[in-house]
């Protein structure tokens, strides 16, 4: 239990998660990371990236964000852990095959979510379906910081 009276418990099953968020459920009045209404369990996320600069960014600034100025870096997450590229690729309509997946992700550190649960819909020949939500905010990875020689390691 934290300091707000919360009892924090393991994610719900993408289907559920899903049902909830079609009828409605979704509590977009909540300051900080996006919730259930009458729920406090907190949600895992996953983001899946194709694109090499973000990859060398996450690793070399531990920085989770877009690079996409056109969205003004808007970033989007799943809840979903896909077994294999090509199930994640379809199920959220990413136009290039992803070669990295960061998570599970704490919704705690992730911030609010600007666009709320929704079904991916289809895109670049892809039938989406697949649940996703979007943020502008930046995520600051953990890490292990090397003092000599300074950088990196993990």
């Amino acid at each position: 239990m934290n300091h707000h009276g919360i009892i924090w418990a393991p994610i719900l099953d993408r289907w559920n998660l899903s049902r909830q968020c079609m009828s409605n459920q979704w509590d977009s009045q909540n300051s900080g990371a996006a919730r259930w209404k009458g729920d406090t369990m907190p949600t895992w996320y996953y983001r899946y990236v194709s694109d090499s600069s973000e990859v060398k960014q996450i690793l070399d600034e531990r920085k989770i964000q877009s690079l996409n100025l056109s969205t003004n870096h808007l970033t989007w997450y799943t809840p979903t852990r896909y077994p294999d590229v090509g199930q994640a690729q379809q199920a959220l309509s990413m136009p290039v095959m992803p070669t990295h997946r960061v998570g599970p992700l704490a919704d705690l550190f992730i911030g609010s979510m600007h666009i709320p649960p929704r079904l991916c819909p289809p895109d670049h020949g892809f039938p989406g379906g697949g649940l996703e939500m979007a943020t502008y905010d930046v995520l600051w990875l953990s890490g292990l910081w090397s003092f000599n020689p300074s950088g990196w390691d993990l």
